[in-house]
């Protein structure tokens, strides 16, 4: 019957509580009146009374049962208010028992008890007064069954009915005013607690919570659907298995809290373990416990709240990652790092092997990301790390340290593994072209390689003795690489001194500008002069740029020194020009940092009207390999700056990867010949045939030329020869001061104060104008100092 009220009811669950509830009221009301019967058949068989009674209670008690069994199998039931019919089948019980009573004196008296079950029975259903209706309905049918059978005996013979009838008109009222209270309270209850559970049940759907209970084994028992609510995982998946069943990682540290809580029968909170959701994601769970006890103390289980804390976790695990990894390339950055390089020290003194340290910087680096724009420097960036780590093995790390330098660690892992071959690969993976947003790039790096135990035992001193060799490297002519030695130490301070003393050195006023002349060909007369850069240290005196400018680009000062240089150098060249000297082109020389600057042209017209220079007296000195970095944004730059009014020469013309078409492309006014092939006409034929060459392209083009670093009267007759515009030189004059620098453009003598400041500048003997004849002695300067 149960299958079948199911079936009817779809399967519903709320259908299948209650018809669950009404089926087993059927069935106890049922057993009661088999029991009854099979009382009757005893009292049978007993002799106690005769079959006709038997038969007959038998029937009505039989038949009222199939025919309830009938209403309910046919569900005739479903729309009364109460499905279960109680009242229907107490009223049919009384009855049958009450006809029951009629047939014999002896069902009368074995059956008056069964008249307690009924309203026991009912007891369970009805509120007081409809008890003690059904009370009066159980004295009213005895009194009439007591009324039928008075006419046999008189009074004296029913005085034992008459005591039971007055004790159950005494007791059935109090029974049913005592059990209805009782039943009363105790619906109040199941009304508190229902409407305790709703309020608990709302507010677990309004939180991420969900509620657990466990076993004594620590089997799940209850889960509330806030679980597949908020971590999308069944209920029903964790009922009767325990954490360590359910839970999806193998390691036992992670559940170490909760089973020493619960071994010690302890509350806990924040335990946090994860497993798969039933769509299989990893889900992070957080549980907090109590544990129950039975009045012996016995452990009955635990109780508790859980929640899905996957999203804190992996906001967590973000953070970690970003605290600990590089934004831009996602290699480990200087925190990680350190905690690599100790686990990697700590192993390698275990297994007593040597460990490398690998301090690696991009060559020219500053020069790409200040020309070409930030987005193609991180692109530059990421691809370069993704090309490192191709080529590192499982056991190497690298890391970021900022800007374009990396550190790797290089373990002897296995044993004799560490090699320059590795370091081979990792420069050829750093030097293949690289295409970034539409530029062909090629880079180069230095790397520095510190080895431990031998050059420190500590994570920071092996890196900084690999920054200190990469330094070298750098100094050796870039991409390459040198491993530590201590003589390398006493370079690094000089390096960290000069650093700190070139902060202080522009508001110190430390910078002095030397001007070398250049002298026309033709007319042997000035036609300009070029302004040189000097470090006027307090302390070694003058310094050369060659020692100080590319520091000066690492740290970042070339562009205000270089600003410098533009302001001083105008003013100078008006300030000589009010004086009466003859006009001339004043010739600079512009760094890479310098040129990217995107206010360059705005800078240089300020520049020239707060001196007052005409633009047409100041030269541009800029490099081939600048103007090749980006091809695009270097004709742009010029063009603007042409249009100001300023002339342009390429200084070093014949060292870099210029084209003809390119010098066609860029507005350029003048070329300057190098002096390394200057300097060796009248000892190498294939010199002179490119010093040629370079003149006679520059006139086709319309360009002038100006030859630098011109020493001897050889290199002057063969420059004359080829029709060179313009030489520079010391075989002319050396760089000079200011000062001694008008004297000369007056055609006055240099003083001897003038002479012994030149002499400082490296000068020597000073010699007079090729013009005149009078080429004078002549004494080759330093080199450094030779322009």
């Amino acid at each position: 019957m149960a299958r079948h009220q199911a079936a009817r009811s779809g399967d519903d669950p709320a259908h299948l509580s209650r018809d669950t509830l009404w089926i087993s009221r059927f069935m106890m009301a049922a057993f009661s009146s088999l029991a009854i019967c099979i009382l009757l058949v005893l009292l049978y068989f007993a002799g106690v009374t005769d079959a006709r009674a038997v038969i007959l209670s038998i029937s009505a008690i039989v038949g009222s049962v199939l025919v309830f069994w009938l209403i309910f199998w046919f569900g005739l039931n479903r729309g009364s208010r109460d499905p279960s019919l109680t009242l229907p089948m107490a009223t049919s019980a009384v009855v049958s028992l009450l006809f029951a009573m009629t047939l014999s004196d002896v069902t009368r008296d074995v059956l008056v008890s069964y008249f307690g079950l009924v309203l026991l029975f009912c007891v369970f259903r009805f509120r007081t007064p409809m008890l003690l209706l059904l009370c009066g309905l159980i004295l009213v049918g005895y009194g009439a069954v007591i009324a039928l059978s008075w006419p046999v005996g008189g009074w004296k013979a029913h005085s034992d009915d008459i005591a039971r009838w007055m004790a159950m008109a005494t007791a059935l009222p109090m029974f049913a005013v005592i059990g209805g209270n009782i039943m009363a309270g105790r619906r109040a209850a199941m009304r508190r607690l229902a409407a305790s559970e709703e309020r608990f049940r709302r507010l677990t759907a309004l939180s991420s919570d969900w509620y657990w209970e466990q076993d004594a084994a620590l089997r799940f028992t209850t889960v509330s659907a806030g679980l597949e609510t908020h971590a999308g995982i069944a209920p029903a998946r964790l009922i009767g298995k325990t954490v360590e069943e359910l839970r999806a990682d193998p390691a036992p540290e992670e559940l170490a809290a909760y089973q020493n809580a619960v071994h010690a029968r302890q509350s806990y909170a924040g335990i946090e373990w994860r497993m798969r959701d039933d769509a299989g994601a990893l889900r992070w769970i957080s549980m907090d416990g109590e544990p129950t006890f039975d009045a012996a103390g016995e452990l009955l289980g635990y109780y508790g709240t859980g929640r899905d804390i996957t999203q804190r976790r992996q906001a967590e695990a973000l953070v970690h990652f970003r605290a600990h990894h590089d934004a831009l390339t996602g290699l480990p950055n200087r925190a990680l790092l350190n905690d690599r390089l100790a686990a990697a020290i700590d192993q390698a003194r275990a297994v007593s092997r040597e460990l490398w340290v690998v301090f690696l910087d991009l060559d020219r680096f500053k020069l790409i990301n200040d020309s070409l724009g930030h987005k193609v420097g991180d692109m530059l960036l990421q691809i370069i790390a993704q090309r490192m780590q191709g080529v590192l093995r499982g056991s190497d790390t690298i890391a970021r340290m900022g800007g374009d330098e990396f550190v790797l660690l290089l373990p002897d892992s296995p044993a004799g593994s560490l090699s320059t071959a590795l370091i081979a690969r990792i420069m050829d993976a750093v030097c293949a072209p690289v295409s970034a947003a539409g530029n062909e790039l090629l880079i180069s790096c230095s790397m520095g390689i510190a080895v431990y135990p031998a050059d420190g035992d500590a994570g920071d001193m092996l890196v900084e003795h690999a920054d200190v060799a990469m330094y070298r490297a750098k100094q050796a002519g870039r991409n390459n690489f040198r491993f530590y030695k201590a003589e390398m130490n006493e370079l690094a301070m000089y390096r960290l001194r000069m650093e700190s003393d070139l902060r202080n050195a522009i508001e110190s006023q430390e910078f002095v500008l030397y001007y070398q002349p250049q002298m026309d060909l033709k007319s042997g007369r000035i036609s300009g002069v070029e302004a040189l850069l000097r470090w006027q240290h307090p302390r070694p005196g003058l310094v050369h740029p060659a020692e100080f400018i590319g520091v000066a680009e690492e740290i970042g000062l070339i562009v205000p020194i270089g600003a410098w240089v533009l302001e001083q150098a105008c003013t100078q060249a008006a300030a000589w020009q009010r004086a009466g000297c003859p006009p001339l082109q004043m010739a600079i020389n512009l760094s890479a940092r310098q040129f990217a600057q995107k206010d360059l042209v705005s800078s240089i017209d300020a520049a020239l009207r707060r001196s007052g220079l005409a633009a047409s007296q100041l030269e541009i000195e800029i490099t081939e390999s600048l103007m090749m970095t980006d091809v695009e944004q270097a004709a742009a730059t010029l063009n603007e700056l042409k249009r100001l009014g300023v002339r342009l020469s390429v200084d070093d013309f014949g060292t870099g990867y210029s084209s003809l078409y390119y010098l066609k492309r860029f507005p350029i006014d003048k070329l300057k010949i190098d002096r390394s092939f200057v300097r060796d006409i009248g000892s190498d034929p294939d010199s002179e045939a490119i010093v040629g060459a370079i003149i006679s392209l520059a006139h086709s083009l319309g360009l002038s030329v100006v030859a630098e670093g011109v020493e001897r009267h050889e290199q002057l007759a063969y420059l004359a020869r080829c029709g060179c515009d313009s030489m520079q030189g010391y075989l002319f004059s050396a760089p000079l001061e200011s000062e001694a620098m008008e004297r000369m453009l007056r055609g006055l003598p240099p003083s001897k104060a003038a002479g012994e400041r030149g002499k400082m500048a490296g000068a020597g003997q000073m010699p007079g104008p090729v013009a005149s004849g009078k080429a004078g002695a002549f004494n080759p300067p330093p080199a450094w100092e030779r322009k």
